[in-house]
Protein backbone atom coordinates (compact mmCIF):
# COMPACT_ATOMS: atom_id res chain seq x y z
CA UNK A 1 0.00 0.00 0.00
CA UNK A 2 1.37 3.41 -0.58
CA UNK A 3 -0.51 6.76 0.89
CA UNK A 4 -0.64 9.33 -1.45
CA UNK A 5 -1.50 12.91 -0.80
CA UNK A 6 -1.84 15.47 -2.92
CA UNK A 7 -5.11 16.52 -3.28
CA UNK A 8 -8.04 18.94 -2.57
CA UNK A 9 -8.52 19.93 -6.02
CA UNK A 10 -11.62 22.11 -7.05
CA UNK A 11 -14.41 22.19 -10.49
CA UNK A 12 -13.68 25.79 -11.72
CA UNK A 13 -16.61 26.30 -13.30
CA UNK A 14 -17.52 30.19 -12.46
CA UNK A 15 -20.41 29.23 -10.18
CA UNK A 16 -18.11 27.70 -8.30
CA UNK A 17 -15.12 30.10 -8.00
CA UNK A 18 -14.86 32.43 -5.42
CA UNK A 19 -13.62 35.86 -7.29
CA UNK A 20 -11.86 37.92 -4.35
CA UNK A 21 -11.52 42.21 -5.22
CA UNK A 22 -8.68 43.65 -6.41
CA UNK A 23 -6.67 45.74 -4.18
CA UNK A 24 -7.53 49.09 -4.28
CA UNK A 25 -5.23 50.84 -6.10
CA UNK A 26 -4.04 47.79 -8.10
CA UNK A 27 -4.09 48.15 -11.94
CA UNK A 28 -3.42 45.15 -14.01
CA UNK A 29 -0.55 45.96 -15.36
CA UNK A 30 2.90 43.98 -16.88
CA UNK A 31 6.31 44.75 -16.45
CA UNK A 32 8.16 47.33 -18.77
CA UNK A 33 10.64 45.33 -21.48
CA UNK A 34 13.48 46.91 -21.22
CA UNK A 35 14.91 48.18 -24.80
CA UNK A 36 18.11 46.83 -23.99
CA UNK A 37 17.39 43.49 -24.55
CA UNK A 38 16.33 41.26 -27.61
CA UNK A 39 12.87 41.66 -28.20
CA UNK A 40 9.76 39.32 -26.38
CA UNK A 41 8.74 36.92 -28.15
CA UNK A 42 5.03 37.09 -29.71
CA UNK A 43 4.58 33.88 -27.20
CA UNK A 44 6.55 35.11 -24.02
CA UNK A 45 3.29 34.00 -22.00
CA UNK A 46 2.23 30.73 -22.59
CA UNK A 47 -0.43 28.34 -21.75
CA UNK A 48 0.58 25.53 -19.15
CA UNK A 49 -1.10 21.95 -18.88
CA UNK A 50 -1.20 20.56 -15.35
CA UNK A 51 -1.83 16.65 -15.65
CA UNK A 52 -1.55 13.51 -13.09
CA UNK A 53 0.19 10.37 -13.94
CA UNK A 54 -3.63 7.96 -14.16
CA UNK A 55 -1.49 5.33 -15.69
CA UNK A 56 1.36 5.18 -13.09
CA UNK A 57 4.03 4.85 -15.35
CA UNK A 58 6.48 7.86 -14.91
CA UNK A 59 5.25 9.05 -18.43
CA UNK A 60 2.87 11.60 -19.39
CA UNK A 61 0.54 9.80 -22.11
CA UNK A 62 -2.89 9.58 -23.67
CA UNK A 63 -5.22 8.19 -20.48
CA UNK A 64 -3.59 10.61 -18.30
CA UNK A 65 -6.14 13.27 -16.72
CA UNK A 66 -5.36 17.00 -17.54
CA UNK A 67 -6.47 18.92 -14.35
CA UNK A 68 -6.71 22.27 -15.30
CA UNK A 69 -4.29 24.83 -17.14
CA UNK A 70 -2.10 28.05 -16.07
CA UNK A 71 0.29 31.17 -17.69
CA UNK A 72 3.24 32.01 -16.84
CA UNK A 73 4.83 35.53 -15.56
CA UNK A 74 7.30 37.22 -17.11
CA UNK A 75 10.05 39.92 -16.23
CA UNK A 76 12.38 41.99 -17.98
CA UNK A 77 14.99 41.01 -15.60
CA UNK A 78 17.14 37.33 -15.77
CA UNK A 79 15.34 34.21 -13.98
CA UNK A 80 17.69 34.25 -11.57
CA UNK A 81 17.65 38.07 -10.09
CA UNK A 82 13.88 37.55 -10.45
CA UNK A 83 13.53 34.77 -7.92
CA UNK A 84 16.70 36.02 -5.36
CA UNK A 85 14.71 39.29 -4.25
CA UNK A 86 13.73 39.96 -0.73
CA UNK A 87 11.39 42.03 0.30
CA UNK A 88 12.55 42.64 3.90
CA UNK A 89 15.64 44.54 2.36
CA UNK A 90 17.51 40.94 2.44
CA UNK A 91 18.89 41.53 -1.21
CA UNK A 92 20.16 38.90 -2.67
CA UNK A 93 22.09 37.70 0.62
CA UNK A 94 21.88 34.33 1.29
CA UNK A 95 24.32 31.52 2.84
CA UNK A 96 24.03 27.76 3.70
CA UNK A 97 22.79 27.89 7.33
CA UNK A 98 20.97 30.75 6.59
CA UNK A 99 17.10 31.31 4.55
CA UNK A 100 16.30 34.36 4.31
CA UNK A 101 12.55 36.31 3.22
CA UNK A 102 13.31 35.61 -0.81
CA UNK A 103 10.61 35.80 -2.88
CA UNK A 104 10.17 36.45 -6.76
CA UNK A 105 9.69 39.17 -7.80
CA UNK A 106 8.31 40.11 -11.56
CA UNK A 107 9.53 43.85 -12.17
CA UNK A 108 6.38 45.05 -12.81
CA UNK A 109 6.03 49.90 -13.33
CA UNK A 110 6.89 51.00 -10.03
CA UNK A 111 3.87 53.61 -10.51
CA UNK A 112 1.35 54.35 -8.48
CA UNK A 113 -1.22 51.67 -8.33
CA UNK A 114 1.06 49.18 -10.33
CA UNK A 115 3.56 48.12 -8.08
CA UNK A 116 5.47 45.20 -7.87
CA UNK A 117 3.72 41.69 -7.22
CA UNK A 118 6.07 39.77 -4.94
CA UNK A 119 5.24 36.06 -5.32
CA UNK A 120 3.83 34.48 -1.63
CA UNK A 121 4.17 37.22 0.29
CA UNK A 122 0.23 38.06 1.14
CA UNK A 123 -1.45 36.86 4.25
CA UNK A 124 -3.76 35.76 2.16
CA UNK A 125 -1.80 33.12 0.79
CA UNK A 126 -1.19 31.18 4.13
CA UNK A 127 2.28 30.16 2.38
CA UNK A 128 3.98 27.97 5.64
CA UNK A 129 4.12 24.47 5.05
CA UNK A 130 3.52 25.14 1.37
CA UNK A 131 5.85 23.98 -1.99
CA UNK A 132 4.57 27.18 -4.78
CA UNK A 133 5.72 27.02 -8.19
CA UNK A 134 5.85 29.11 -11.05
CA UNK A 135 6.26 29.15 -14.82
CA UNK A 136 8.54 32.66 -16.05
CA UNK A 137 9.67 33.76 -19.13
CA UNK A 138 12.66 36.01 -18.90
CA UNK A 139 13.96 38.85 -21.43
CA UNK A 140 17.12 38.91 -20.64
CA UNK A 141 18.29 35.28 -20.46
CA UNK A 142 16.44 35.15 -24.08
CA UNK A 143 19.58 37.41 -25.69
CA UNK A 144 21.64 35.81 -27.91
CA UNK A 145 24.47 35.23 -25.61
CA UNK A 146 26.13 32.61 -28.36
CA UNK A 147 25.77 35.83 -30.50
CA UNK A 148 27.52 37.80 -28.12
CA UNK A 149 24.89 39.93 -26.91
CA UNK A 150 26.95 43.03 -25.36
CA UNK A 151 27.23 43.09 -21.50
CA UNK A 152 30.22 44.51 -20.31
CA UNK A 153 33.44 46.15 -21.49
CA UNK A 154 35.43 43.83 -19.03
CA UNK A 155 36.20 40.88 -21.21
CA UNK A 156 36.50 37.78 -18.47
CA UNK A 157 32.92 39.76 -17.47
CA UNK A 158 31.88 38.74 -20.69
CA UNK A 159 33.20 35.84 -20.95
CA UNK A 160 31.46 34.75 -18.09
CA UNK A 161 28.06 36.16 -18.10
CA UNK A 162 27.94 34.83 -21.95
CA UNK A 163 28.71 31.69 -20.63
CA UNK A 164 26.63 31.31 -17.73
CA UNK A 165 23.66 32.33 -20.07
CA UNK A 166 24.08 30.93 -23.20
CA UNK A 167 21.49 28.42 -23.54
CA UNK A 168 18.85 30.32 -21.06
CA UNK A 169 16.97 31.67 -24.07
CA UNK A 170 13.77 30.07 -23.33
CA UNK A 171 11.37 29.66 -19.78
CA UNK A 172 12.15 29.00 -16.57
CA UNK A 173 10.58 26.46 -13.89
CA UNK A 174 10.40 27.73 -10.42
CA UNK A 175 9.53 26.99 -6.90
CA UNK A 176 9.59 28.39 -3.67
CA UNK A 177 9.38 25.99 -0.10
CA UNK A 178 7.59 27.26 3.17
CA UNK A 179 7.64 30.96 1.94
CA UNK A 180 7.86 34.04 4.55
CA UNK A 181 5.31 33.69 7.32
CA UNK A 182 3.28 36.78 7.91
CA UNK A 183 5.69 38.03 10.34
CA UNK A 184 8.80 39.31 9.52
CA UNK A 185 10.98 37.70 11.96
CA UNK A 186 13.19 34.90 11.14
CA UNK A 187 13.64 32.62 14.15
CA UNK A 188 16.11 30.13 11.74
CA UNK A 189 14.51 26.86 13.73
CA UNK A 190 14.43 24.04 11.71
CA UNK A 191 10.84 22.95 10.21
CA UNK A 192 10.98 20.31 8.09
CA UNK A 193 12.37 19.43 4.48
CA UNK A 194 11.89 18.95 1.37
CA UNK A 195 12.84 15.75 -0.56
CA UNK A 196 11.30 16.24 -4.81
CA UNK A 197 12.84 15.13 -8.40
CA UNK A 198 12.26 17.14 -11.23
CA UNK A 199 12.23 14.80 -14.81
CA UNK A 200 12.61 17.23 -18.14
CA UNK A 201 11.67 15.82 -21.02
CA UNK A 202 12.22 17.02 -24.59
CA UNK A 203 12.97 20.40 -22.34
CA UNK A 204 16.32 21.44 -24.34
CA UNK A 205 15.54 23.55 -28.00
CA UNK A 206 17.39 25.28 -30.86
CA UNK A 207 15.45 27.43 -32.84
CA UNK A 208 17.49 28.93 -35.85
CA UNK A 209 14.07 31.34 -36.79
CA UNK A 210 15.67 34.80 -37.66
CA UNK A 211 12.71 36.02 -38.60
CA UNK A 212 11.16 37.63 -34.73
CA UNK A 213 8.46 34.87 -35.14
CA UNK A 214 6.85 32.91 -32.22
CA UNK A 215 10.21 30.99 -31.73
CA UNK A 216 12.74 33.19 -33.12
CA UNK A 217 12.82 35.63 -30.12
CA UNK A 218 13.03 39.02 -32.24
CA UNK A 219 15.75 41.40 -32.29
CA UNK A 220 19.19 41.74 -30.39
CA UNK A 221 20.96 44.60 -29.37
CA UNK A 222 21.51 46.64 -32.41
CA UNK A 223 18.97 44.91 -34.57
CA UNK A 224 20.27 42.02 -35.64
CA UNK A 225 18.49 38.81 -35.25
CA UNK A 226 19.76 35.78 -33.93
CA UNK A 227 18.83 32.33 -33.06
CA UNK A 228 17.14 30.62 -29.57
CA UNK A 229 19.14 28.38 -27.73
CA UNK A 230 17.72 26.23 -24.71
CA UNK A 231 19.18 23.77 -22.24
CA UNK A 232 17.70 22.96 -18.60
CA UNK A 233 19.99 24.16 -16.03
CA UNK A 234 20.19 25.20 -12.21
CA UNK A 235 20.09 29.15 -11.95
CA UNK A 236 18.86 29.14 -8.38
CA UNK A 237 19.91 26.82 -5.11
CA UNK A 238 18.62 28.61 -1.73
CA UNK A 239 21.21 28.27 0.99
CA UNK A 240 24.38 28.01 -1.34
CA UNK A 241 27.91 28.77 -0.52
CA UNK A 242 29.10 32.55 -0.09
CA UNK A 243 32.05 31.15 -2.42
CA UNK A 244 29.39 31.29 -5.46
CA UNK A 245 29.10 35.15 -5.83
CA UNK A 246 30.04 36.18 -8.91
CA UNK A 247 31.68 39.65 -8.15
CA UNK A 248 33.14 40.10 -11.94
CA UNK A 249 30.29 38.90 -13.74
CA UNK A 250 27.61 41.61 -12.42
CA UNK A 251 27.42 44.94 -11.27
CA UNK A 252 29.98 45.53 -8.41
CA UNK A 253 27.20 46.85 -6.12
CA UNK A 254 24.72 44.05 -6.85
CA UNK A 255 26.59 41.01 -6.70
CA UNK A 256 24.87 37.42 -7.27
CA UNK A 257 25.21 33.84 -5.59
CA UNK A 258 25.38 31.60 -9.20
CA UNK A 259 25.30 28.09 -9.24
CA UNK A 260 28.21 26.61 -10.80
CA UNK A 261 27.41 25.52 -14.53
CA UNK A 262 26.98 22.16 -15.29
CA UNK A 263 29.04 20.10 -18.05
CA UNK A 264 26.96 18.18 -20.41
CA UNK A 265 29.98 16.29 -21.75
CA UNK A 266 31.72 14.96 -18.22
CA UNK A 267 27.88 14.93 -16.70
CA UNK A 268 29.26 17.13 -13.70
CA UNK A 269 30.09 21.05 -12.04
CA UNK A 270 33.81 20.40 -14.03
CA UNK A 271 36.29 22.77 -12.79
CA UNK A 272 36.90 22.95 -17.12
CA UNK A 273 33.30 24.60 -17.50
CA UNK A 274 33.71 26.96 -14.77
CA UNK A 275 37.71 27.99 -14.57
CA UNK A 276 36.92 31.33 -15.88
CA UNK A 277 34.46 32.46 -13.77
CA UNK A 278 35.99 30.42 -10.48
CA UNK A 279 39.51 32.02 -11.02
CA UNK A 280 38.38 35.53 -11.96
CA UNK A 281 36.46 35.65 -7.92
CA UNK A 282 40.24 34.32 -6.59
CA UNK A 283 39.04 30.81 -5.69
CA UNK A 284 40.49 27.46 -6.92
CA UNK A 285 39.02 23.77 -7.73
CA UNK A 286 38.78 22.76 -3.98
CA UNK A 287 36.03 26.11 -3.63
CA UNK A 288 34.49 24.71 -6.26
CA UNK A 289 34.02 21.56 -4.68
CA UNK A 290 32.49 23.48 -1.65
CA UNK A 291 30.09 25.49 -4.02
CA UNK A 292 28.65 22.39 -5.27
CA UNK A 293 28.44 20.50 -1.52
CA UNK A 294 26.02 23.37 -0.61
CA UNK A 295 23.86 22.91 -3.24
CA UNK A 296 19.99 21.98 -2.60
CA UNK A 297 19.00 21.87 -5.94
CA UNK A 298 21.36 20.28 -8.30
CA UNK A 299 21.49 19.08 -11.76
CA UNK A 300 22.39 15.42 -12.18
CA UNK A 301 22.61 12.87 -15.03
CA UNK A 302 19.30 11.54 -15.80
CA UNK A 303 20.32 7.98 -16.86
CA UNK A 304 22.73 7.62 -13.99
CA UNK A 305 20.74 7.86 -11.30
CA UNK A 306 20.21 4.98 -9.10
CA UNK A 307 17.50 3.57 -7.42
CA UNK A 308 18.26 5.02 -4.05
CA UNK A 309 18.75 8.33 -5.43
CA UNK A 310 15.30 9.38 -6.22
CA UNK A 311 11.53 9.28 -5.23
CA UNK A 312 10.74 6.54 -7.12
CA UNK A 313 13.55 4.32 -8.13
CA UNK A 314 11.14 2.03 -10.47
CA UNK A 315 10.11 5.53 -12.65
CA UNK A 316 13.49 6.63 -12.78
CA UNK A 317 14.81 7.96 -16.26
CA UNK A 318 16.93 5.01 -17.13
CA UNK A 319 14.18 2.56 -16.29
CA UNK A 320 11.75 4.11 -18.31
CA UNK A 321 13.95 4.75 -21.14
CA UNK A 322 14.38 0.76 -21.31
CA UNK A 323 10.54 -0.22 -20.61
CA UNK A 324 8.70 2.42 -22.23
CA UNK A 325 8.46 4.11 -25.84
CA UNK A 326 6.57 7.02 -27.27
CA UNK A 327 3.69 7.29 -29.61
CA UNK A 328 6.23 6.51 -32.40
CA UNK A 329 7.74 3.97 -30.75
CA UNK A 330 10.86 5.00 -29.93
CA UNK A 331 12.32 5.19 -25.93
CA UNK A 332 11.15 7.81 -23.90
CA UNK A 333 13.53 10.08 -22.83
CA UNK A 334 13.93 12.40 -19.28
CA UNK A 335 17.36 13.95 -21.13
CA UNK A 336 17.54 16.26 -17.84
CA UNK A 337 17.50 15.58 -13.59
CA UNK A 338 16.96 18.20 -10.73
CA UNK A 339 16.91 17.02 -7.26
CA UNK A 340 15.69 19.16 -4.34
CA UNK A 341 16.97 17.70 -0.98
CA UNK A 342 16.48 20.39 1.24
CA UNK A 343 15.76 21.54 5.24
CA UNK A 344 13.45 24.45 5.45
CA UNK A 345 13.18 27.33 8.68
CA UNK A 346 10.13 28.95 10.19
CA UNK A 347 10.04 32.42 9.41
CA UNK A 348 12.24 31.85 5.66
CA UNK A 349 11.76 30.21 2.55
CA UNK A 350 13.86 27.91 0.34
CA UNK A 351 13.65 26.91 -3.41
CA UNK A 352 15.15 27.12 -6.51
CA UNK A 353 14.77 27.79 -10.60
CA UNK A 354 15.15 26.06 -13.61
CA UNK A 355 16.13 27.81 -16.52
CA UNK A 356 16.74 27.20 -20.03
CA UNK A 357 13.20 25.83 -21.01
CA UNK A 358 12.48 25.49 -24.61
CA UNK A 359 8.72 25.18 -24.11
CA UNK A 360 8.93 23.57 -27.76
CA UNK A 361 5.83 21.32 -28.81
CA UNK A 362 5.23 19.76 -32.12
CA UNK A 363 1.93 18.02 -30.22
CA UNK A 364 -1.19 17.87 -32.01
CA UNK A 365 -4.02 16.11 -30.32
CA UNK A 366 -5.57 14.91 -33.76
CA UNK A 367 -2.35 12.75 -34.04
CA UNK A 368 -2.09 11.99 -30.52
CA UNK A 369 1.81 12.55 -30.74
CA UNK A 370 2.25 12.85 -26.51
CA UNK A 371 5.78 11.84 -27.52
CA UNK A 372 6.37 15.64 -29.21
CA UNK A 373 6.37 17.88 -26.28
CA UNK A 374 8.10 19.11 -23.62
CA UNK A 375 7.30 17.70 -20.15
CA UNK A 376 8.14 18.74 -16.72
CA UNK A 377 7.34 15.71 -14.26
CA UNK A 378 7.30 16.72 -10.77
CA UNK A 379 7.81 13.73 -7.99
CA UNK A 380 7.13 14.60 -4.37
CA UNK A 381 8.61 12.07 -1.64
CA UNK A 382 5.40 11.19 0.67
CA UNK A 383 7.95 11.84 3.78
CA UNK A 384 7.93 15.94 2.56
CA UNK A 385 3.82 15.35 3.05
CA UNK A 386 3.70 14.16 6.26
CA UNK A 387 3.61 16.29 9.34
CA UNK A 388 4.96 15.26 12.69
CA UNK A 389 8.28 14.20 13.83
CA UNK A 390 10.51 13.50 11.16
CA UNK A 391 8.12 15.16 8.38
CA UNK A 392 8.47 17.38 5.94
CA UNK A 393 5.73 19.43 7.22
CA UNK A 394 4.23 20.32 3.56
CA UNK A 395 -0.07 20.70 3.74
CA UNK A 396 -0.27 22.28 0.62
CA UNK A 397 0.72 22.83 -3.16
CA UNK A 398 0.47 25.58 -5.21
CA UNK A 399 0.71 26.33 -9.28
CA UNK A 400 0.37 30.16 -10.06
CA UNK A 401 -1.62 31.41 -12.80
CA UNK A 402 -0.59 34.38 -14.23
CA UNK A 403 -3.28 34.85 -17.10
CA UNK A 404 -5.38 37.26 -18.14
CA UNK A 405 -8.15 37.83 -17.07
CA UNK A 406 -11.43 36.38 -17.86
CA UNK A 407 -13.58 33.81 -16.41
CA UNK A 408 -15.96 33.17 -18.83
CA UNK A 409 -14.51 30.47 -20.69
CA UNK A 410 -13.87 27.04 -19.34
CA UNK A 411 -9.91 26.25 -18.88
CA UNK A 412 -9.17 30.33 -19.07
CA UNK A 413 -7.00 31.93 -17.00
CA UNK A 414 -8.74 34.45 -14.03
CA UNK A 415 -5.39 36.78 -13.13
CA UNK A 416 -2.69 38.35 -14.25
CA UNK A 417 1.02 39.62 -14.13
CA UNK A 418 0.22 41.42 -10.69
CA UNK A 419 -2.93 39.21 -9.50
CA UNK A 420 -1.86 36.21 -10.20
CA UNK A 421 -4.46 32.93 -9.04
CA UNK A 422 -3.33 30.24 -6.81
CA UNK A 423 -4.15 26.96 -8.38
CA UNK A 424 -4.31 25.00 -4.69
CA UNK A 425 -3.32 21.38 -4.45
CA UNK A 426 -4.13 20.19 -0.71
CA UNK A 427 -2.77 17.27 1.42
CA UNK A 428 -4.76 15.36 3.53
CA UNK A 429 -3.35 12.75 5.88
CA UNK A 430 -6.81 10.89 6.92
CA UNK A 431 -6.88 8.91 3.25
CA UNK A 432 -5.45 5.92 2.27
CA UNK A 433 -5.28 5.21 -1.45
CA UNK A 434 -4.05 1.98 -2.88
CA UNK A 435 -1.19 1.66 -4.96
CA UNK A 436 -2.18 3.05 -8.29
CA UNK A 437 -5.85 4.13 -7.50
CA UNK A 438 -6.97 7.72 -7.73
CA UNK A 439 -9.73 8.28 -4.94
CA UNK A 440 -12.05 11.55 -5.66
CA UNK A 441 -13.86 12.61 -2.30
CA UNK A 442 -17.49 14.49 -3.98
CA UNK A 443 -17.67 15.81 -0.33
CA UNK A 444 -14.89 17.73 0.37
CA UNK A 445 -13.26 18.02 -3.39
CA UNK A 446 -10.31 16.36 -2.41
CA UNK A 447 -8.87 13.99 -4.87
CA UNK A 448 -5.46 12.07 -4.17
CA UNK A 449 -2.95 11.39 -6.34
CA UNK A 450 -1.06 8.10 -6.89
CA UNK A 451 2.75 8.78 -6.45
CA UNK A 452 2.45 12.59 -5.68
CA UNK A 453 3.30 12.82 -9.26
CA UNK A 454 2.04 16.00 -11.19
CA UNK A 455 3.16 16.64 -14.67
CA UNK A 456 3.48 20.09 -16.14
CA UNK A 457 3.10 20.13 -20.12
CA UNK A 458 2.95 21.88 -23.66
CA UNK A 459 -0.07 20.42 -25.15
CA UNK A 460 -3.02 21.77 -27.28
CA UNK A 461 -6.43 20.07 -26.56
CA UNK A 462 -9.66 20.78 -27.99
CA UNK A 463 -12.44 22.64 -25.63
CA UNK A 464 -15.07 20.39 -23.93
CA UNK A 465 -18.38 20.55 -25.26
CA UNK A 466 -21.07 21.65 -23.13
CA UNK A 467 -21.58 18.23 -22.27
CA UNK A 468 -18.93 17.28 -20.69
CA UNK A 469 -19.03 20.65 -18.62
CA UNK A 470 -22.12 19.47 -17.55
CA UNK A 471 -20.68 16.17 -16.10
CA UNK A 472 -17.75 18.00 -14.79
CA UNK A 473 -20.55 20.72 -12.89
CA UNK A 474 -22.14 17.24 -11.30
CA UNK A 475 -18.78 16.06 -9.76
CA UNK A 476 -19.20 13.21 -12.14
CA UNK A 477 -15.32 13.88 -13.26
CA UNK A 478 -13.91 15.73 -10.60
CA UNK A 479 -10.16 16.67 -11.69
CA UNK A 480 -10.44 20.52 -12.35
CA UNK A 481 -9.46 23.53 -9.90
CA UNK A 482 -11.04 26.36 -8.24
CA UNK A 483 -9.03 29.05 -8.63
CA UNK A 484 -9.16 31.75 -6.13
CA UNK A 485 -8.29 35.41 -6.95
CA UNK A 486 -5.78 36.72 -4.28
CA UNK A 487 -5.95 40.40 -3.12
CA UNK A 488 -3.00 42.65 -4.04
CA UNK A 489 -1.93 45.63 -3.97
Amino acid sequence: MKCSLLGKVFIPLVAAVLIMPLGAGATPTEPNPDGYCRDLRTNYVKTWHIYNDDQLDGVLNPGDTEIGTFENWWTPASSHSQHNMSPDGGGFTYAPDDDINSSPINYASHEAGKEDYWLGQTPMDKNKNTIQFYMTYSQFDNNDWKAGHFYSADPTAQAIVEQRHETRNGWAFGWTSHSQEDSPTNPQTYAGFVDMDIFVHNGRGLNPAADGSIDGGGTVYGGVFGKSYSNPQVSVSNDISPKAIDGVGAPPADFRYHPPVFDEVTGTYSWAENATRMTANGYTAADLVDIINSMEIEERVALGLGAGDVVWGNRRPSEILANLVDHNGNPYLYADAFLDNSFYHDGASDGGVVAGLAGESDYDFQQNNWGDQQVIRIDISEATLRGGEGGGNIDEIVIWDFGQSDSSTWGSSTGDQVNPTPIIFGVDLTQTVAHGQIYYDAASGRIYFPENRIYIAQVTIPIPEPASLALLATGAIGLLIRRRRTAIR
